[in-house]
């Protein structure tokens, strides 16, 4: 996994996060504060997670970082348009496609990212397959060497 050594239990924190969304959304019909303890338990979230920064490389932490203020702002226009405080068209579109932004960004981004560890890992690999050809070869040309001399 990607998770740093200490950390490999990172999971159980993001399944209680999920676990405790889900329980905002069947225990409560007021959507406002549904949402509103969703941003709650998102901002601590966000916050534990760049304290810690769980993942080995950076661009996992950036990625989950960024996926959670996403979620944030996803909820907070949600609730913003919910309550009715935004009388102008003009404003509610532009919170409307602030949010599409949000997800369209974090979407490439995350695309990137994945590409990225796919391409660094695929590398890492070639090389080792490499470096292991060029010492196998170097150990089978001086015990060939080796028994020619005798």
């Amino acid at each position: 996994a990607n998770k740093r050594m200490g950390f490999l239990t990172w999971d159980v924190f993001t399944q209680a996060r999920t676990v405790l969304l889900v329980a905002f959304s069947v225990l409560s019909e007021n959507g406002i504060f549904q949402a509103g303890l969703a941003i709650c338990l998102l901002i601590l979230s966000l916050v534990a997670h760049n304290y810690y920064r769980p993942f080995r490389t950076d661009r996992a932490n950036d990625l989950e970082s960024l996926t959670l203020a996403t979620l944030i702002i996803i909820c907070f226009v949600g609730v913003i348009g919910a309550i009715g405080a935004i009388t102008s068209p003009v404003v509610a579109d532009v919170l409307l496609y602030t949010g599409y932004s949000s997800v369209t960004g974090t979407l490439v981004y995350g695309c990137w990212v994945v590409m990225s560890e796919v391409f660094e890992s695929h590398l890492e690999t070639t090389r080792t397959s490499r470096y292991t050809r060029i010492m196998l070869g170097l150990q089978q040309s001086t015990q060939a060497e080796a028994k020619s001399e005798e």
